[in-house]
């Protein structure tokens, strides 16, 4: 957070990550711009999960992850991501449209607004 008047200088401004990664084949390794947007989402979010095993915390907030993936992977990493809270005894809210994500979840509001009203239902 910046103060006014005081000179402010974003952390990311210092921060830089670079990403590298090796595929299968062994052929070296290549910036992690080369890869497709599918492939892009599962190393971002395996980089996310990874730290998140590393330290857990009591809450995370999910929105949209799955949103580049096929509907193969969403199921994959809804399992994925609801072991991990198991295992660390954490919480979640995760914003999906995509009910192959969304049928591990164990507990589910939706929530649907059309002409300025909004509808809440738990499941």
């Amino acid at each position: 957070m910046c103060v006014p008047f005081i000179h402010c200088v974003p952390l990311l401004h210092y921060l830089q990550i670079v990403l590298e990664v090796r595929e299968a084949t062994h052929e070296g390794w290549h910036a992690a711009t080369t890869l497709s947007g599918g492939q892009q989402t599962l190393l971002a979010i395996a980089f996310v999960l990874a730290t998140f095993t590393f330290r857990p915390v009591p809450y995370i907030l999910l929105d949209e992850i799955d949103a580049a993936l096929d509907e193969t992977n969403q199921g994959r990493l809804g399992t994925l991501v609801t072991q991990l809270l198991q295992e660390s005894s954490s919480q979640a809210i995760a914003v999906s449209h995509l009910p192959a994500f969304l049928s591990a979840a164990s507990k589910r509001l939706h929530v649907t607004k059309t002409a300025g009203d909004a509808t809440f239902a738990a499941s």
